[in-house]
């Protein structure tokens, strides 16, 4: 199995652009109500262009076959597709129940990052989309000296709340500013949970649970494992 890449972070958006971003068509009630079809159009546009413009920035000029041949392997499917699912965009994704079965195939976690890269033109700038691409096409994996740490293990600890716990006390203890942000995804009926925590501005980690109690738990567990803050 090969190595999974590291990824840059994804580029911060506003509220509105998140909420845009992970809502789907199915979800277009109304005109008031915001989805991300719009960013998709915008999205596959600013992604060619800033791919086009990375690839031939560093070949000849006219770019010669092995150059298009990397632009159309970058703007394919299946790349962007991948990008996806890397990024976990499907997870943070609202969508009605009636395309449940399809919002996890290629064609729409295509349409997703699409959308996504079209909010970051759009409120960030193409300069900030464009370095965004450019660390991604060029993430390395991790090295043999210094191989991804293994997962924490999985399940609650014995007493509830205990990891949320030691997150604020040691916080509090080194001063860090501590900040949380929740997103639901998912069916109204079934929602998955997703809680990010920040630390001092910089988010930190995330956590996943059908309730947003949860959710902060598995976050703050994440937190102090990668910190080595031990219960």
């Amino acid at each position: 199995m090969l190595p999974l890449r590291v990824n840059p972070a994804l580029p911060a958006l506003s509220a509105d652009g998140l909420l845009s971003v992970f809502t789907h068509p199915s979800l277009a009630i109304s005109a008031e109500i915001p989805n991300n079809a719009r960013f998709q159009k915008v999205g596959d546009i600013a992604l060619q262009y800033a791919i086009v413009r990375l690839v031939w920035a560093r070949g000849p000029e006219p770019p010669d076959k092995a150059l298009e041949e990397e632009i159309h392997t970058l703007l394919s499917d299946e790349n962007i597709a991948e990008w996806a699912k890397e990024y976990r965009l499907r997870e943070r994704l609202r969508f009605g129940p009636e395309v449940a079965a399809s919002v996890g195939k290629s064609a729409e976690l295509v349409a997703l990052f699409k959308a996504y890269a079209g909010a970051v033109d759009r409120e960030l700038g193409p300069a900030v989309l464009t370095r965004w691409i450019e660390d991604l096409i060029n993430a390395p994996p991790p090295t043999e000296a210094q191989p991804p740490p293994t997962a924490p293990p999985p399940g609650p600890p014995a007493k509830a709340g205990a990891f949320s716990a030691r997150l604020n006390e040691m916080s509090q203890l080194h001063k860090h500013k501590l900040d949380f942000k929740a997103e639901s995804a998912g069916p109204s009926h079934n929602l998955t949970w997703t809680m990010h925590v920040f630390i001092d501005g910089a988010q930190e980690a995330s956590g996943h649970g059908s309730s947003k109690a949860a959710a902060k738990e598995d976050a703050a567990r994440m937190v102090c494992w990668k910190r080595n803050w031990k219960i």
